[in-house]
């Protein structure tokens, strides 16, 4: 007998999604890229138009001969004269366009680039456009006079092309907002008049010029500017006025400053100038190659620290005079280091961090100096594909009395010990994260009916690479269990893909 819900659910049409408003199908179809929007023409009659009327598009120009993966090779390689095809056949406004040239530097055609742009201006707001050009052989592809026309852009993205001829009778983007320039070649003057001619630009991000610029000229024509970045080419045309004190144009509305490769030796009049006249600056990102200079300019607190092991190893005896004197001026509460791969050495002088309370190391050899006497206020330490002599771990643990979390999945180890020598390092653990691989450094030759050393803390418990076949693993795990009166949740990831989770209740 079928109840009134069944007949409802048989009344109801099957395909739900064709029945929502147009503008909601256009939010879905938004989500898509645009090769998997215009697939879903096949679906029936009623889809065949519907992925072009959505407002934003995103396309990848291909060589004809680039070889390309089985996937890819599945669909038509797009070049420009398809670009301009899919434009005609358009049946509403394009607002954002995305339009990347990587693997399309043989077929270039800038005149072609030209009637696609011209086709844009005449027909269609666009609001933002990003366009990713290709640099051959030092040499950047001409961008399209054409692209000046388009007066409605709210956010414009360049990325390597010659600006170099640049329209002098171009009027400006009265609505532009942000621009990005990366790798862009244009000429200084021309970019001065680029930007004067931007009276709503907040955010700028830009590379290297071919002559310099003052300070000065370039806030002149940024005076609503919020957010900017500057990347390590620009440094090299960006100098400081004659009195760097006091800038007759101020960034009042400067909010986010980020300088990327700056070398204080040689850029610190321009790095003293941009943070003294920003009044209203707000967050302030500096990548720099000389970081011991900015730590000795550091004023206030730091009390968690994140650091890089460096590639080379000349660059080691900077890094722990780096880290040593943060070590003696700071109360350093959380440290992470992470390495390239397992071959670089965690610092010495990261053990003078004395009032550490959360440790974290991956990828890394570790060592402690001769002479350590431990972090006392140490309650979590995380060592992830770190390779460290036994002698180095059971020092380390024992000289952290109040460790209570412990993720140890330690890659290469030089002797043995016994589990039992293991658990007496961790009298006030409570939580615990391993993996069978421990059985390549501790010793367990059956297992112990009880353990001398009772976890009587611990009250989680996870293994990471489990393999319930593995004698080793399943022999461990009972080990820990039976010395865990008080244990509440075991975790268990067994090969990577089943996670089973068992609770005591």
């Amino acid at each position: 007998m079928k109840t009134r819900s069944m007949y409802k659910a048989e009344q109801l049409p099957l395909d739900r999604v064709s029945t929502l408003p147009q503008p909601i199908l256009e939010t879905i179809l938004c989500l898509l890229s645009t090769k998997e929007a215009a697939r879903t023409s096949i679906l029936s009659r009623e889809w065949r138009y519907k992925w072009t009327t959505i407002p934003k598009l995103e396309f990848t120009l291909l060589n004809k001969e680039e070889k390309l993966s089985d996937i890819a090779s599945t669909t038509k390689n797009m070049d420009m004269n398809n670009l301009r095809r899919i434009l005609l056949l358009r049946q509403g406004p394009i607002h954002e366009l995305s339009l990347s040239m990587e693997h399309y530097w043989e077929h270039y055609n800038c005149f072609e680039f030209d009637q696609v742009i011209i086709l844009l201006s005449g027909n269609h707001t666009v609001k933002k456009l990003t366009l990713c050009g290709v640099r051959s052989e030092d040499i950047c592809y001409k961008l399209p006079i054409s692209v000046f026309s388009l007066h409605q852009l709210t956010d414009l993205y360049l990325c390597e092309f010659d600006l170099l001829d640049y329209p002098p009778t171009f009027d400006g983007f009265g609505s532009l907002e942000s621009l990005y320039l990366n790798d862009v070649e244009i000429y200084t003057k021309n970019l001065l008049h680029l930007l004067s001619n931007c009276p709503s630009l907040k955010s700028l991000d830009i590379g290297g010029l071919d002559e310099e610029c003052s300070i000065n000229e370039l806030f002149k024509c940024l005076p609503l500017i919020e957010h900017l970045t500057i990347s390590i080419r620009g440094f090299q045309w960006l100098v400081p006025d004659s009195d760097p004190q006091e800038l007759p144009t101020s960034p009042i509305h400067l909010k986010d400053l980020c300088l990327k490769g700056l070398c204080l030796d040689e850029d610190y009049k321009i790095f003293h100038v941009l943070i003294k006249c920003s009044p209203n600056l707000e967050r302030f990102e500096l990548e720099v190659y000389d970081m011991h200079q900015i730590s000795l300019l550091r004023m206030g607190p730091i009390y968690e620290l994140s650091l890089q092991l460096p590639e080379y190893e000349e660059a080691y005896p900077e890094l722990d005079q780096i880290v040593y004197h943060l070590s003696r001026k700071y109360t350093v509460k959380k440290l992470t280091l992470y390495g390239w791969d397992n071959d670089r050495e965690v610092p010495i002088s990261v053990f003078s961090f004395h009032h550490l309370r959360d440790l974290d190391i991956s990828n890394a050899n570790l060592y402690h100096p001769p002479i350590f006497n431990g972090f006392g206020s140490l309650e979590s330490l995380c060592l992830r594909n770190v390779a460290a002599p036994t002698k180095t771990l059971l020092h380390l643990l024992l000289n952290c009395p109040s460790l209570k979390n412990l993720i140890l999945l330690v890659s290469e180890s030089d002797d043995t010990c016994t589990i039992n020598e293991l658990l007496e390092c961790l009298p006030v653990i409570e939580h615990l994260t391993t993996s069978p691989h421990i059985s390549k450094w501790v010793v367990l030759d059956s297992v112990p009916q009880e353990l001398p050393t009772s976890l009587i803390h611990l009250r989680y418990l996870c293994f990471e690479d489990m393999t319930l076949v593995e004698h080793c693993g399943l022999a461990f795990l009972l080990g820990f269990i039976k010395c865990s009166p008080n244990l509440e949740k075991i975790k268990l990831k067994v090969n990577n893909m089943i996670i089973f989770h068992i609770l005591f209740i």
